[in-house]
């Protein structure tokens, strides 16, 4: 929550969201989410993303299909750290 903020979060369209008792938030794509048929499940995922991606938290992936290779490259926003970062 520290990276995205409360109010971003809890403003995430196509969602349920809830402040937790121990200060963080629950997010999910529907309060039966097992309810939603395929389709809904991506349009709820995708709407969710678009919304949260401009905080630049998220870090970015690279697939090169023609050698097999993954490369990511950690989010200008992001605070976290982990091995395979560029």
């Amino acid at each position: 929550m520290k990276q995205f903020g409360q109010e971003l979060l809890l403003s995430t369209p196509k969602t349920q969201t809830e402040l937790q008792s121990w200060g963080g938030i629950r997010l999910d794509l529907s309060i039966t989410p097992w309810e939603l048929t395929e389709q809904e499940q991506i349009e709820h995922f995708q709407t969710a993303m678009s919304h949260l991606r401009p905080a630049k938290v998220f870090a970015e992936m690279e697939v090169d299909v023609e050698y097999c290779d993954i490369e990511c490259t950690k989010a200008e926003n992001c605070t976290i750290g982990g091995l395979n970062y560029v």
